[in-house]
């Protein structure tokens, strides 16, 4: 089990994909199955079979049920994220007020 800090740059191996903490906690983030790193690995290319509206979006927060924990695509990828086995759910934007 991994702590995690808002500000920690993690790194999927199977993927491209790489996210930024930006809310810690607790557990085993993992993208396309596999557990992320801190280290730039340089994923070979592999698919993980992931279907495609599963695949991680750039700019996007996705958050754990129950909001323990929060992170942000900062390069897309073809994985999924999930912490302890649990998909990550994808943060919808607020929208705000209209001005007038």
């Amino acid at each position: 089990m991994t702590e995690f800090r808002a500000g920690t740059r993690l790194h999927s191996v199977t993927c491209t994909t790489e996210v930024i903490v930006t809310k810690g906690g607790n557990g085993v983030l993992t993208c396309g199955g596999k557990p992320m790193t801190a280290e730039d690995v340089h994923a070979n290319g592999a698919r993980p079979g992931q279907p495609e509206e599963d695949r991680t979006l750039l700019g996007k927060r996705y958050r754990a049920p129950g909001g323990t924990f929060e992170a942000l695509c900062v390069r897309q990828g073809a994985g999924a994220l999930e912490l302890d086995g649990v998909p990550l759910e994808l943060v919808k934007p607020k929208i705000l007020p209209a001005s007038d």
